[in-house]
């Protein structure tokens, strides 16, 4: 354990940050939408850095990205050095697939992750359409429901 300094800029803004080495994606996140108070219902937010200028930025997507760079900011201990790049763009909620984190238990009830996972989706699926098809894929512990829109 133990904290990390980063800087996360949102464009003309700049906040330094303290982050506990073992945060995962899902608490960078929610400590991004919360430094800088965007509605997670109205917006959507993308995290990368930059190694070096000849490279393209890195996105940090998951869990073991955000692992790749707590490792990258240990060995840099320069607060300014690899800042998180925040794009923010609006949420379409009506045509954004949901998901949702889910820690996956043994069940003796034999229900699936998939199982769960259809329930929650035809739980959110607009009752006054027609269209109750829907894609469910689990990746990684978390849960995504996309109803075709």
């Amino acid at each position: 354990m133990g904290l990390i300094h980063v800087c996360l800029l949102n464009g003309s803004q700049l906040s330094l940050v303290l982050i506990d080495r073992s945060c995962g994606y899902l608490r960078l996140v929610d400590t991004v939408m919360k430094k800088f108070s965007f509605d997670p219902a109205k917006v959507a937010v993308t995290i990368k850095y930059v190694l070096n200028s000849d490279l393209p930025p890195v996105a940090i997507k998951s869990d073991e990205n955000v692992l790749s760079y707590m490792v990258l900011k240990d060995m840099s201990r320069d607060p300014a050095k690899y800042p998180i790049h925040i794009e923010v763009t609006t949420a379409d909620i009506e045509k954004q697939p949901i998901a949702l984190s889910v820690d996956v238990l043994s069940n003796e009830h034999g229900f699936s992750l998939t199982d769960m996972s259809s329930d929650i989706c035809r739980a959110i699926m607009d009752p006054s359409s027609d269209n109750l098809e829907h894609e469910v894929t689990c990746d990684q512990g978390a849960v995504t429901c996309d109803n075709g829109n």
